[in-house]
């Protein structure tokens, strides 16, 4: 499972408006639907975040991924559009999806690096470790 999220898509709505924006993810998700096939099969999940699945033994899983990655990119005047991703592989990594996408999300964040994640993600995060100290379980059933 490859999970991605868009960088600068924030910004290029807020620039070129809403309409502008859902075309563009349009373009995006077209392209990485075309990176991963035949092989696997792309998603949209919401908002400027995408999930392929590729099946075990997929011959080239790096060369998806970099595929995929590339597909997820645009650049123009004033604006540059790329993604941050995380690769799970399941059952290996994760036994079931709720755990899948967390730790490919987990995995996502670690590589935007020094990006600071938004102030939603820090307070899920926040509320997150409090659950978890205070045992009251440590399952995401949302994303926000």
């Amino acid at each position: 499972m490859l999970l991605f999220d868009l960088n600068g898509f924030k910004q290029y709505n807020d620039t070129y408006g809403h309409p502008a924006g859902d075309q563009l993810l349009a373009r995006l998700g077209w392209r990485l639907r075309q990176a991963v096939a035949p092989q696997g099969e792309a998603y949209r999940l919401g908002g400027d975040e995408f999930c392929a699945l590729v099946p075990h033994g997929a011959n080239g899983l790096d060369s998806i991924v970099a595929r995929a990655a590339t597909g997820l990119s645009e650049q123009g005047e004033g604006f540059s559009i790329d993604s941050s991703y995380g690769v799970v592989r399941v059952p290996a990594d994760a036994a079931d999806v709720e755990r899948a996408l967390a730790l490919a999300d987990s995995r996502m964040y670690a590589r935007k690096g020094m990006g600071r994640a938004s102030a939603s993600r820090q307070s899920g995060d926040v509320l997150m470790k409090v659950c978890s100290s205070a045992n009251l379980g440590s399952t995401r059933t949302s994303r926000t």
